[in-house]
């Protein structure tokens, strides 16, 4: 029996991955040139990337041929620089669609608001699943009521092994020189004390980025207290923040200290995206605010740490800096734990089985 035919767009690392169960097929979305995003950097690992005229002449000829089974894209946007950016993606969705009326078009949407964003609205038409970053029945039961019938986690982030981890980070940092890190970006309006772009609206999760205000006030302290590295957008003052990360930096980043920190806007039910993912490989200990039902993936004190209350996140930066060999060995147990939990192969043996479920 022929195993499915998959055609996938993202991520590019799948291509050198090999699968028992399907048989999978990569298109390069660039057309195989190194592609920039519309700030002129290079498009690295972002969710989504930039569709080529080269990349989509690429994937119809693909289809043509494969007829595939499965087609797992995610948001793109055409390099041309026209006004409508997801007029040119449509129409070449419909033609792939016509290439292969059969096949299951699933889109990876991470970027979790309580609501489809512009992308899902755009695409909705060639939607047969969709996949999120978070295993939060609210998400599942809110696309669902837009009309999305098969809804599942894939989270957007995994990692190499051989490429992001200690090796590269820690050469120039034997003894970095900040206690902690935390690369993002700062949503809190500190005029008003309300999250920047928010929208009141969006009653499911508390408008947008309702937990700005937590994490703005959470690394002011941790900026009181300890040497803190913030390398985001936004206005941070008083906190001195450094310039962004792009894709490509965040692997070596956290050589710049010891201690990774890790909060998100939302209390999304196992939501976990480039944050926690790269933090727990990085080889430095991630100290996270908790995630609700992480415990379903982690060990407190084993492979994580994680804290419910600001104080109690600051205490433990102190005691785990305090104590260096326990920090170590913990920092290289969670890595461990990344590595087979979150690398890019067990990705690719979630989406095996859902693959599975939907065909």
């Amino acid at each position: 029996m022929s195993k499915p035919v998959v055609v996938f767009t993202r991520p590019d690392y799948w291509a050198n991955c090999e699968s028992d169960k399907l048989e999978l097929r990569h298109v390069s979305i660039g057309g195989g040139e190194p592609v920039l995003l519309r700030n002129k950097k290079l498009c690295g690992d972002s969710v989504g990337g930039v569709m080529t005229d080269k990349g989509a002449r690429d994937l119809v000829m693909e289809f043509r041929i494969r007829k595939p089974d499965v087609f797992l894209w995610w948001a793109h946007y055409t390099q041309d620089g026209t006004k409508d950016k997801l007029g040119k993606m449509v129409k070449l969705l419909r033609e792939l669609r016509g290439l292969a009326p059969k096949a299951k078009f699933l889109y990876g949407n991470g970027n979790q608001q309580g609501m489809p964003d512009f992308n899902v609205e755009a695409f909705k038409e060639f939607i047969d699943g969709i996949l999120i970053n978070t295993r939060d029945k609210r998400e599942f039961e809110m696309y669902k009521s837009h009309g999305i019938k098969f809804v599942d986690t894939l989270h957007t982030f995994g990692f190499d092994p051989e490429k992001h981890g200690p090796g590269k980070a820690f050469s120039k940092n034997k003894n970095p020189k900040y206690d902690c890190f935390f690369g993002g970006s700062q949503t809190l309006n500190i005029q008003t004390g309300r999250p920047s772009n928010f929208y009141p609206a969006n009653q499911m999760l508390g408008g947008k980025y309702p937990g700005s205000k937590r994490r703005f006030e959470y690394l002011k302290k941790v900026n009181d207290h300890f040497n803190l590295l913030v390398r985001g957008k936004g206005k941070w003052h008083p906190i001195v923040a450094h310039k962004y990360l792009d894709a490509n930096e965040y692997p070596t980043a956290f050589g710049d200290a010891k201690i990774a920190l890790g909060m998100y806007h939302w209390d999304l039910e196992r939501y976990y995206t480039k944050r926690t993912i790269y933090s727990g490989a990085s080889g430095r200990l991630l100290i996270t605010f908790y995630i609700p039902g992480m415990e379903k993936d982690f060990e407190n004190g084993k492979n994580i740490v994680w804290f419910k209350e600001i104080e109690s996140g600051l205490s433990k930066i102190d005691y785990y800096l305090e104590h260096d060999k326990e920090r170590e060995a913990l920092a290289k147990a969670q890595r461990e734990h990344f590595i087979k939990n979150h690398s890019w192969v067990p990705r690719l043996r979630e989406f095996e089985k859902i693959v599975e479920k939907i065909l």
